[in-house]
């Protein structure tokens, strides 16, 4: 869409951009726009970030008292991509202390690589929310405070010997790995048991979580118990260094920390490398296939 403003200059060429347009239209839009074939790109904040357009050399930004600091710093970074000198205009209509104080932070930060410094000036003038409280968006609001403490303080670990104590065994099975939602109807208490699950260590604390549950809830249904089940299969294989168990319908095959797999006298064990292949006839269903694997395992 080019649209001619008469009134400004007759060769003024402007093309339109926003975000509910179709993908199809928004890249014919941009497209022209960089082939030279509009002269003025009239865009929403959709043009924020990941655009490199070198013929642009000027942006005018109205109310920038609307818009975050990091986001007027990716906005005029759309700008001056090449050798051409350019120019960022912001144009307000509000003449408070608090907004002149927020684009004063670009006048002061306008080198390279002065996003970060932006950002922690922009959350000094803003204020970082309430972060444990019902108004708080976000991770902290779905996982809860506990569970995202326990995430952020891993995520935060240093790279030291304590980090190979930080993974997961992936399982891989055909039954359920989630609590049904008709047994814990709460989506919030879901998220809860399921972030106290991830922090047992041991059996037993686990045991303890199963029987609080029942005693919550009711007897456990058949898809709790096989939740349960996997969780507790689950450290198992992290107390053998098992990283990854895939179960099939006839086979499963385990995968080990280097080192970690030790011999068997089973000869219905297929080892290649680290890697265990076992080919089941004996007890019937998944979870019972996979206990009669780790009982060979111990022969």
């Amino acid at each position: 869409m080019l649209a001619r403003v008469q009134s400004v200059a007759p060769d003024l060429r402007i093309v339109c951009l926003h975000g509910k347009l179709p993908a199809d239209d928004i890249d014919d839009r941009m497209m022209s726009f960089v082939e030279g074939a509009a002269d003025v790109l009239l865009a929403t904040n959709i043009v924020e970030s990941g655009l490199d357009i070198p013929r642009a050399n000027t942006i005018v930004i109205c109310w920038p008292e609307k818009f975050g600091l990091a986001q007027l710093h990716q906005l005029r970074g759309r700008v001056g991509r090449s050798g051409i000198r350019a120019f960022a205009y912001l144009l307000s209509d509000s003449g408070s202390e608090r907004s002149e104080k927020r684009l004063a932070v670009l006048e002061e930060f306008n080198r390279p690589g002065a996003g970060f410094a932006i950002s922690a000036r922009d959350l000094d003038l803003r204020g970082a929310g309430d972060v444990l409280s019902e108004r708080q968006s976000g991770h902290v609001q779905v996982f809860g405070p506990v569970l995202y403490s326990h995430l952020l303080k891993l995520a935060s670990e240093k790279a030291d010997d304590r980090t190979a104590h930080l993974w997961v065994p992936d399982l891989n099975l055909p039954v359920g790995d989630m609590l049904p939602a008709g047994y814990v109807q709460s989506e919030a208490v879901r998220l809860e048991i399921y972030g106290r699950v991830a922090r047992c260590r041991c059996e037993d604390e686990l045991d303890d979580l199963e029987e609080e549950t029942s005693r919550r809830f009711g007897r456990l249904p058949p898809a709790a118990r096989d939740f349960f089940a996997a969780a507790r299969l689950r450290i198992d294989c992290r107390r053998r260094g098992i990283i990854r168990l895939d179960v099939g319908p006839d086979a499963l095959a385990a995968t080990f920390l280097p080192g970690r797999l030790r011999k068997s006298k089973a000869r219905s064990l297929q080892r290649d490398g680290d890697r265990v292949v076992y080919i089941s006839n004996g007890r019937e269903g998944p979870l019972g296939k996979v206990e009669e694997f780790l009982d060979l395992l111990d022969e």
